[in-house]
C-alpha cells in the first residue's frame, strides 16, 4: 500500500498544484485558520470509527498531495498504523512524530495532518474526537486552497458515513469501517466490509512498519 495513493485520490491533479500557502512553524494554527462548526455538527452524528475515518482519509490527501516532495515513507507507514488501530482492536495507537524532525510547509502541514488523526483517537476516550477531526479538514483545505475536487469528494463521503455509520448512543465508537467507504465512486458493499477489511489488512507489512504496535 505504502507506494500506491487511494484510488480515491486524484493524484497527477493534486500534485501539479503550487505552494500557496503561509506556513509558521511556532504557531501553524494561525494562518490555517478555524474549523468550520457546520462540519463538528456533521461529524457528531457520526460513529467514533467513522470520524477518525474522515480524518485519516483528509490527512491521506495531504500526504499524497506531497508525494513528490516528501521522499519519506514515514507519513505512509503513519497512516497505515492510524487505519489498523480504527479497523482492529489488535494494535495500540502510533507514537507521536518528533516535530522537531517535521518543519516547513511541506513536512510541517504533513505532521500537522498526522496529528489530527492522532488527536481524533485520542478525543474518543472523551467523547469528543469531531473537532479534531474537522481540522483535519481544515488542514487540508489550507494546503490545497480550497480545491474543488477535495471539497467534492469530502463531501460525498460524508454522505457516505452518514448513511452507513451513523452514531449509535448505546454503541458510540461503532464497528470497524472498510476503506472503500472513501471511494465514493464506487457502491459500498456494507455487507461484505469485513472481507474488505480482512483484505486491506493482508496488503500491509507490519512487520516492517515501526509505528505499527501490537497491544
Amino acid at each position: 500500500m505504502i507506494n500506491k495513493p487511494p484510488i480515491y485520490i486524484p493524484i497527477k491533479h493534486i500534485c501539479s498544484l503550487s505552494n500557496k500557502y503561509y506556513w509558521n512553524d511556532w504557531d501553524p494554527y494561525e494562518f490555517v485558520g478555524e474549523i468550520n462548526e457546520d462540519l463538528v455538527d456533521q461529524l457528531s452524528k457520526l460513529s467514533y470509527r467513522a470520524v477518525v475515518t474522515f480524518a485519516i482519509g483528509c490527512t491521506e490527501w495531504v500526504i499524497w498531495r506531497f508525494r513528490d516532495k516528501l521522499k519519506d515513507e514515514t507519513p505512509y507507514k503513519y497512516i497505515e498504523a492510524c487505519w489498523l488501530y480504527n479497523i482492529t482492536d489488535k494494535y495500540e495507537t502510533p507514537p507521536e512524530l518528533e516535530d522537531e524532525e517535521w518543519k516547513g510547509e511541506v513536512r510541517g502541514a504533513v505532521n500537522l495532518a498526522l496529528s489530527t488523526v492522532l488527536n481524533s483517537i485520542y478525543s474518543i476516550e472523551d467523547e469528543c474526537p469531531e473537532a479534531e477531526a474537522a481540522y483535519a479538514d481544515k488542514v487540508a483545505l489550507y494546503v490545497f486552497g480550497e480545491d474543488e475536487l477535495y471539497i467534492r469528494w469530502r463531501d460525498k463521503v460524508l454522505s457516505r458515513l452518514s448513511e452507513f455509520y451513523p452514531r449509535d448512543t448505546k454503541n458510540p465508537l461503532g464497528k470497524p469501517i472498510a476503506r472503500e467507504i472513501l471511494n465514493p465512486d464506487e457502491k459500498y458493499l456494507y455487507e461484505f466490509s469485513d472481507d474488505l477489511i480482512s483484505k486491506f489488512i493482508s496488503t500491509i507489512d507490519i512487520k516492517n512498519n515501526q509505528f505499527i504496535q501490537i497491544f
